[in-house]
């Protein structure tokens, strides 16, 4: 196994004995979001410095913290929704600069919670997807800009869509999706995992849902939720609670029918929240309303499993393996779960992390995505609350490699896997997110704020 720790020099703080401030009061200190862009094919050497990473963005305390990304090309559009902002970061080919931000700003709370690009045209200029859980008493709002080029004001706009009633949290998730209803363009998934529903409807309080827009409907200006609502499709439960949408994936063909599926999770789900996940076929997806039996449910009490998803193809095999994160598992140490196509019930493989007194929650960040070329998606599992020593919510992203044979029954992270980021600064939750990149891959973190 190989350890890998990305450092940045932080400066004594007030109150703070050493270089660094450490213990569970120090977590104030550490309030400036940072990526970065980590050359995955070149990490040989068991400690990587900040200074050797590819390139690093680093914000102020003003721009806040648990940023996002998305990457067209080369590019990334890193959310801040702290203060409500977007920035477009730049890194040269070469990695070794970075040149002019640009900035995508409006008056919705929590813009850039999730960020998406999509290319619908195919000429380089993708449309810039964002959503701000937090605008209108939480009631949500998703808002895009067509052809983003060079930053944006609210007036800037073309399309916002805000969400049904306070609290429901509308784009608390977003994902892009390949063509999902026969137009040849991208389709928009989009969760609101708070989401009440009315009571004649047959959908639980406080059940969730997720809404598939469809590319082809015709949605323009600024439109409450009966306006654009009945030109998409919302999935959600009976189940009071569920959360559906806490986490959707999409992309890959997880049933062997040869079409793009689609991966939701409810970690609010069961009598005593064990979670479930539902995948749905692309082939033939269900009509509006409440979804049937979920095709996986958490193992035990408490486990959300659905906390998060990822989809991709572990065995190069054609049909796609699903990760689903169940954060809440064993008191909160949490695991995850692997699933390969197309048989879904039960899981392949678990992994869960090796004793910790702080219970670090794995399961809530994942990604798949082919690190290194070969044709075998690889999995990533991020634990931003890992506690390493003295170093609270430190964090921790690792790396198991796919290839021709499946995972083993039983893994363990911190111990099995293949490649470990580590942090070298306490609260920099290292791994809370990742994205890939055509020059490896982006990592998000936190640092010390100015």
């Amino acid at each position: 196994m190989r350890a890998i720790a990305f450092g940045i020099f932080t400066l004594l703080a007030p109150g703070c004995v050493g270089s660094l401030c450490r213990g569970v009061d120090c977590e104030d200190v550490y309030q400036a979001g940072q990526i970065y862009l980590v050359d995955t094919t070149s990490a040989e050497s068991e400690v990587l410095r900040a200074s050797t990473t590819l390139a690093d963005l680093t914000g102020t305390v003003d721009e806040g913290t648990d940023w996002s990304a998305a990457v067209h090309q080369t590019s990334v559009f890193v959310g801040m929704p702290e203060s409500s902002r977007i920035a477009k970061w730049e890194p040269e080919a070469d990695g070794s600069s970075v040149s002019s931000l640009f900035v995508w700003r409006g008056p919705w709370r929590e813009l850039g919670a999730e960020v998406v690009v999509v290319d619908p045209r195919d000429n380089g200029i993708p449309d810039l997807w964002a959503s701000a859980p937090g605008h209108g008493l939480d009631a949500g709002a998703v808002i895009q800009w067509r052809a983003a080029r060079a930053g944006g004001r609210a007036a800037d706009a073309n399309l916002v869509l805000h969400g049904a009633s306070p609290a429901d949290r509308l784009g608390e998730t977003l994902v892009a999706c390949p063509d999902l209803t026969g137009d040849g363009l991208p389709d928009l998934l989009v969760g609101a995992p708070r989401m009440s529903h009315a009571a004649d409807s047959g959908l639980g309080t406080r059940a969730g849902g997720v809404f598939l827009l469809p590319s082809e409907a015709e949605l323009v200006g600024e439109l409450s939720y009966a306006e654009w609502s009945e030109q998409a499709i919302l999935w959600s439960s009976a189940e009071s609670g569920a959360a559906v949408g806490s986490a959707v994936a999409c992309g890959g063909d997880l049933t062997g029918d040869g079409v793009p599926d689609i991966a939701i999770g409810a970690p609010g789900a069961g009598d005593t929240r064990e979670g479930a996940v539902w995948v749905l076929s692309g082939a033939d997806l269900p009509p509006a309303g409440a979804l049937d039996t979920p095709t996986t449910v958490g193992s035990a009490a408490h486990s959300w499993l659905g906390t998060a998803l990822a989809i991709g193809d572990l065995d190069a095999d054609g049909v796609h393996e699903l990760a689903a994160g169940a954060s809440g598992a064993n008191a909160g140490a949490g695991e995850v779960q692997v699933f390969y196509g197309p048989e879904m019930q039960l899981p392949r493989t678990v992994i869960a992390p090796v004793a910790k007194d702080e219970p670090p929650h794995v399961g809530s960040a994942l990604l798949m995505t082919d690190l290194d070329a070969d044709g075998h998606a690889d999995l990533l599992v991020g634990a931003a609350d890992w506690v390493d020593g003295a170093d609270f919510d430190a964090g921790i992203l690792a790396i198991w490699s796919g290839s021709t044979a499946r995972l083993a029954p039983n893994l363990t992270l911190g111990e099995d896997e293949d490649i470990t980021y580590s942090a070298d600064h306490p609260f920099q939750r290292l791994g809370s997110g990742m994205v890939a990149h055509p020059l490896g891959l982006i990592v998000e973190g936190r640092t010390r704020g100015f």
